[in-house]
């Protein structure tokens, strides 16, 4: 392995921190418009994988953690 899969919660984490950070601006969105958006990009990040997709699908997890990260201080 090399590259960013050979230590894979380094980028989850900065990706995840990113999010928190974003999370203190004043976002437009509803809770629920956030969480309809996550639920999405799950079943789209499920689709992806089954189909064997990995590239696509590590950049629509990292955009999944990212929305985490602005949840979990919004709420």
């Amino acid at each position: 392995m090399s590259g960013a899969l050979r230590l894979p919660l380094i980028p989850i984490f900065i990706v995840y921190t990113l999010g928190i950070y974003f999370g203190h601006f004043d976002l437009p969105f509803p809770s629920q418009g956030w969480i309809f958006l996550l639920l999405t990009l799950l079943g789209l990040w499920i689709l992806l994988l089954a189909i064997k997709r990995t590239q696509m699908g590590s950049w629509i997890a990292f955009f999944i953690f990212f929305l985490l990260g602005i949840l979990s201080i919004q709420l």
